[in-house]
């Protein structure tokens, strides 16, 4: 299977790391080179934009170690009930039942993120 990028993210020239949290999002930064450097992804499609001097695509994809998705990818949550403001945390920080009930009860959920999910319990059942 084709790996699928779960976190875009590009490494400016002066280290600094740009990420998309969702889907449709626009993260923009001055270098210390005076460039600026545009990542986005708007209905599907990535973009990086700047004027002369490359970034460098740092993606995190489903063929990287878990130990590293765990840490990079970050889950939207509006809390239990639904009702509390977008919030975003890394996998890893996720509680044993949270990641259960997202396997067990979330429709349309696409199967690599539910192998994800999956891969953080047999994570954490290996740590313990």
């Amino acid at each position: 299977m084709k790996p699928v990028v779960l976190v875009y993210r590009i490494e400016t020239p002066d280290g600094t790391m740009l990420r998309l949290n969702t889907m449709d999002d626009s993260v923009t930064h001055i270098d210390l080179n005076g460039e600026t450097y545009r990542i986005s992804l708007f209905s599907g499609k990535f973009e990086v934009s700047n004027n002369f001097i490359k970034a460098t695509e740092k993606h995190i994809t489903t063929s990287d170690d878990h130990s590293l998705i765990r840490k990079e990818l970050l889950w939207g949550t509006t809390g239990r009930d639904g009702k509390k403001d977008m919030t975003f945390m890394p996998v890893k920080s996720l509680t044993k039942p949270h990641v259960r009930s997202i396997i067990e009860n979330m429709s349309g959920l696409p199967d690599y993120l539910k192998k994800v999910m999956e891969d953080e319990l047999r994570f954490r059942e290996k740590m313990s």
